[in-house]
């Protein structure tokens, strides 16, 4: 969302298509450089993205994944840049090509709290009248995490901490193109 190229075909869609929102994978990937250490957070690339949306009248289905190496308690190399990210501790496994992370967090009242900032900041810097037009959700599908129990742990986290914000915020998940347990959620 902040590349240029994007950010055209973006306005184009919206020109041409009637686009009101959109929804896309990763906005907590190492390479938001959202964790910066525990506890410790950067949003600016992550309202950067958003600005540009709301600004083209477009609302931002936020997808609250996926898994900092911090949080997760693992350690890899960027794909971007290079660089350690979270060193000494075991190392990730990255998902698809972009090398999320599908892993669950070491402590979920770690993720509660990185979502709870997130959600905040996105109030503070936008209003509650326009954030409470946007959509959340916790994670993406029903893979990369063991359901119900790691699922269900990271969901009830992810609700209550968008809830603490503000209960007039809309939050669900998962969105699923393989049903994979969807009737039991």
């Amino acid at each position: 969302t902040l590349r240029d190229d994007w950010r055209r075909q973006l306005k184009q869609a919206v020109a041409d298509l009637g686009l009101q929102g959109i929804r896309h994978h990763g906005i907590l990937d190492d390479d938001m450089n959202v964790v910066t250490a525990p506890g410790k957070y950067n949003f600016t690339l992550v309202e950067k993205s958003w600005l540009f949306q709301v600004q083209h009248n477009v609302t931002p289905i936020v997808e609250l994944s996926f898994m900092p190496a911090i949080l997760a308690n693992c350690t890899w190399i960027s794909p971007l840049d290079g660089r350690v990210v979270n060193p000494d501790h075991d190392p990730c496994k990255p998902g698809m090509q972009y090398k999320n992370i599908p892993m669950p967090p070491t402590s979920y009242n770690d993720w509660y709290a990185l979502v709870k900032a997130l959600v905040s900041h996105a109030v503070k810097t936008f209003g509650i009248e326009e954030v409470e037009t946007w959509h959340f959700e916790c994670w993406n599908e029903l893979w990369g995490m063991p359901f119900p129990e790691t699922y269900m742990k990271l969901y009830n986290a992810s609700s209550r901490a968008v809830k603490d914000v503000s209960p007039r915020l809309k939050v669900g998940g998962p969105a699923t193109a393989q049903l994979l347990d969807l009737e039991d959620f």
